[in-house]
């Protein structure tokens, strides 16, 4: 990435009714009329702070829809539209279980993202789990590896409950664990380097487990694959207290950072702090690049990875053909996104291909065509009818450098003689 635009930055279901019930009590009556929400008068000043609170996270939802649909992208169709409100939806799924009811006190691990809850470009190949945490305390991770061709742990910083992380304090990988023959493991976290590397900071907010898995069929689809993790202090702690009208506006607050910061706040592909291996120039690849921590303070990164992406823009009748050299590393993929960073449906397309399910030749080259229909090739990635979306090549500890992939854009029926 460019000196100060990190990989997270470059990417910025509860409905309505069923979280009415949050507004019994003094709060309700000011912000229901005629059953519907109503934004327009203002809450008695001696409305619970829950119900302020609600009134800002509805509130984004309009910013939502005024600032980062139409003014990021312009007016933009209905299928855009659709995409965009389902993102929200799934924005506030992964919150409301992150932060709502995630506590730094009594951490649990908990999933960012799933075959049907997508934001910040998630991996057919890969498991991402997040735990609230807090810096002065010392926890206990324990877990077994479940077929993990990789898997580490990272810290964040952040300054705002539930906003965008301001960096990575430390992190640690399966290679430097140690870990038993029957795959178990056992991490301490606290305050304190014991020796790995691995420890907290004074504003340390949340720690994130990265699985991926080099399988022939997508790991993140796979019903009877889950990985094994736990995180527990490791001295023992009273019970949560009884919910309070404070802590529920707090933590309402926090979910409305989150949905903020992965939108509103963090908007997409400025040309002036685009990183070199992001190439905005439709149907092109940057050239790849390994994440650095001083980017954007860091973000949400993930520090052993290597990136190169870029836009496509190809109708029905045409199709990207990418061509490249696989270099040495422990895992590698490309998948396809929309412009809200989620990946096309992955349960029913080939939309994603990793090492394995790729096929190389002998030197370790390729050929991946991008089309909307099957051109009758084995390395076919499916744009589910999207036009434009984002390619996105993931490299996982590469030990080489990674060769620049040149792309060419042909008439669908001009794919069986070009490749």
């Amino acid at each position: 990435m460019s000196s100060d635009f990190s990989r997270r930055s470059l990417f910025k279901g509860l409905g309505i009714g069923s979280g009415l019930g949050l507004l019994a009590g003094v709060g309700a009556s000011a912000l229901l009329k005629n059953d519907k929400i109503c934004l327009d008068e203002s809450l008695p000043a001696d409305a619970p702070a829950t119900s302020h609170a609600l009134r800002r996270l509805i509130n984004t939802f309009n910013d939502f829809d005024q600032v980062y649909l139409k003014g990021l992208f312009g007016e933009p169709d209905a299928h855009e539209v659709a995409e965009g409100e389902r993102y929200l939806l799934h924005l506030l799924a992964t919150g409301i279980e992150l932060f709502v009811e995630g506590r730094d006190t009594h951490p649990e691990f908990a999933s960012i993202v799933s075959p049907t809850r997508k934001l910040m470009g998630d991996n057919a190949d890969a498991y991402y789990f997040h735990s609230q945490i807090r810096g002065d305390t010392w926890y206990r991770i324990r877990g077994q590896l479940t077929g993990e061709t990789y898997l580490s742990f990272t810290v964040h910083t952040g300054d705002t409950p539930g906003g965008w992380a301001t960096g990575v304090a430390s992190a640690i990988n399966h290679q430097d664990m140690k870990i038993d023959a029957d795959g178990n493991f056992e991490l301490l976290l606290g305050p304190e380097d014991r020796g790995n590397g691995f420890f907290t900071t004074h504003n340390a907010v949340s720690i994130i487990s990265r699985h991926y898995y080099q399988n022939e069929n997508y790991a993140a689809a796979d019903p009877l694959l889950h990985p094994r993790l736990s995180i527990e202090p490791v001295e023992s702690v009273a019970p949560p207290t009884p919910l309070s009208d404070a802590e529920m506006a707090r933590k309402l607050d926090s979910l409305n950072a989150f949905v903020r910061a992965n939108s509103i706040e963090r908007p997409m592909f400025n040309p002036l702090t685009t990183p070199d291996w992001f190439s905005i120039i439709p149907n092109k690849l940057g050239k790849p690049a390994k994440w650095k921590n001083d980017e954007a303070g860091g973000g949400w990164g993930a520090v052993d990875n290597a990136y190169s992406a870029g836009l496509f823009n190809i109708k029905p009748d045409e199709a990207l053909i990418i061509r490249g050299v696989m270099p040495d590393c422990l895992f590698s993929n490309v998948l396809l996104w929309n412009r809200y960073l989620q990946s096309f449906d992955y349960r029913y397309r080939q939309v994603s291909l990793n090492k394995k399910q790729m096929q190389l030749a002998d030197d370790g080259s390729f050929t991946i065509v991008v089309a909307h229909s099957d051109p009758g090739v084995g390395n076919w990635l499916d744009t589910e009818g999207h036009v434009n979306g984002i390619i996105y090549w993931r490299f996982m500890l590469p030990s080489t450098d990674i060769a620049e992939m040149s792309t060419e854009k042909v008439a669908l029926h001009e794919v069986a003689a070009r490749v």
